[in-house]
């Protein structure tokens, strides 16, 4: 057994222990639910309940960093760190030590929040840092798989679309958070793209002999079949998630009354005919504001 074959196997069996155990948790005491679960929401690509029974494996390790005195901004830190070297991990071909270290990162990523809710101190510059290295591990993993594909120019073109994918439904949330409208909801946020990312490494790793014996090479089916689907429904949810940002945009200034109507551009003289057309009054934006 490979290194990579080692880190996907532990994956799979920390993923069937934690089905396990929230199994037994949903017998016996019944559904556990999360506040933070409840406002992301599920979809179709990532069930609710998926989500908490991970969330509730998790309340362990967060006390425990708290006891430690281990800050947010350390474990954003370690996410970065990890979401780094998982790409690299990737790029050089190796799906389950990138898979294993990808799943540490966005664990990680978690964490952070979680921790810093628990001590009461979340902070708008933590907030700035969480962003910033959650675009920077993103970019790395799906930028190593670019790297990876670099000689097959299709697979390339699919790694480069999924990463079109998450950059436009991020910069969408950022937008609509810098105009102050309700962020929009749609498929393919980060931890789902997470999710997708993870499972095609860690089924690449355990399909590369397969692979070896049938393409002569290790080409990563699983993970092509992830990309594919980050790349196709992640792009149709940017498009719908900026159209929805416009439209609130829009209804917010008419609410607001930064459209005013303006006179029509033609004088009728009291001479002329009642049946002559006068020109209807034209929707233009007041001073200062910007239509989009």
């Amino acid at each position: 057994m490979t290194l990579d074959h080692a880190f996907a196997w532990s994956i799979v069996g920390w993923v069937a222990a934690v089905f396990a155990l929230f199994g037994a948790r949903l017998m016996t005491k019944g559904r556990t639910r999360f506040e933070r679960i409840d406002k992301i929401g599920g979809s179709i690509l990532l069930s609710q309940r998926l989500m908490e029974a991970f969330y509730w494996t998790f309340g362990p390790i967060v006390r425990l960093c708290v006891a430690l005195g281990i800050t947010a901004n350390m474990i954003t830190w370690g996410s970065l760190v990890t979401g780094l070297a998982g790409g690299l991990a990737l790029a050089v071909g190796h799906f389950g030590v990138g898979a294993f270290l990808g799943l540490v990162g966005m664990l990680l990523d978690t964490f952070d929040g979680m921790v810093a809710r628990a001590t009461k101190k979340s902070s708008d510059s933590g907030e700035v840092l969480d962003a910033a290295a959650d675009r920077y591990t993103e970019f790395a993993y799906i930028g190593g798989l670019a790297f990876y594909y670099r000689a097959d120019a299709w697979f390339c073109a699919l790694a480069l679309l999924a990463l079109l994918a998450a950059l436009m439904i991020s910069y969408s949330s950022a937008k609509a958070d810098a105009m102050h409208v309700p962020t929009p909801r749609g498929t393919m946020r980060r931890h789902e793209r997470g999710a997708y990312l993870i499972a095609g490494a860690v089924f690449s790793a355990l399909t590369d002999v397969w692979e070896m014996g049938r393409f002569g090479r290790s080409i990563g089916v699983p993970m092509l079949a992830g990309l594919a689907v980050i790349a196709l429904v992640g792009n149709v949810s940017a498009v719908r998630r900026f159209t929805a940002v416009a439209r609130s945009v829009r209804a917010k200034e008419i609410s607001e009354g930064r459209f005013a109507v303006e006179a029509p551009s033609s004088v009728v003289d009291d001479e002329d005919d009642e049946d002559d057309e006068v020109e209807p009054p034209v929707l233009r934006p007041m001073d200062g504001a910007h239509v989009p």
